[in-house]
């Protein structure tokens, strides 16, 4: 084995002192997230239209502004650890067969390029297909829901109520200014108030449109 390697040319040397250790970082990484362990990655954005970033996780590969749009990384500490090992051994393939240094270099960029991209858009689609079934409690706001927890009247505590948002019953925390309202009422969602909802019941508010 040892004899082997000495008898590669400096260029093959070089690419395997590439592809080695660089696929045994991609292992390690893959292995810690499939044990759901993030990394911290940092990352430039493709689109630089942001408002305001909130990360997702502390895997940064994917952003998420305040309004719900998910925005496209490519340079993150994840695509790059995962261009070297393409490249590495595609270079690797590629001189063995031709035996052409340039074009083997060539050949290694593109595919791990292609790698890049295609990871990035393979984790902007999960995180999309994460990000779909969640929701925020602004949406709340103007629809009507069911009292589940009795709430104290003029604030002065919150009880529960059952509000359908995307097509999905939630039960959320929620307060009213005025008397208190019983389990069982109808109720309308003013406002978010310290992440709680501001509701009013039905009779109060003649004006019902939904």
């Amino acid at each position: 084995m040892t004899e082997w390697f000495n008898n590669l040319e400096t260029f093959e040397k070089t690419l395997w002192f590439i592809s080695v250790p660089s696929t045994l970082l991609l292992l390690i990484q893959v292995s810690l997230t499939f044990l759901g362990i993030g990394d911290t990655d940092v990352d430039t954005d493709v689109d630089t239209d942001v408002d305001t970033d909130v990360d997702v996780d502390t895997d940064t590969d994917i952003n998420t502004d305040v309004d719900g749009r998910i925005d496209f990384h490519i340079f993150t500490v994840r695509n790059v650890v995962s261009f070297f090992p393409i490249f590495g051994w595609m270079s690797l393939a590629t001189h063995d067969i031709t035996g052409l240094k340039f074009l083997s270099l060539m050949i290694g960029c593109i595919c791990g390029t292609v790698t890049v991209f295609i990871m990035a858009w393979g984790f902007k689609f999960l995180k999309g297909m994460a990000e779909s079934g969640t929701y925020k409690i602004s949406e709340a706001i103007n629809k009507y829901g069911t009292v589940a927890i009795r709430i104290p009247e003029k604030k002065t505590g919150y009880g529960k109520v059952k509000i359908m948002i995307r097509g999905q019953m939630r039960e959320l925390s929620a307060v009213t200014s005025g008397k208190e309202i019983p389990i069982g009422k109808e109720v309308t969602i003013m406002s978010v108030e310290e992440d709680k909802l501001l509701v009013q019941g039905i009779v109060e508010n003649s004006l019902r449109t939904n």
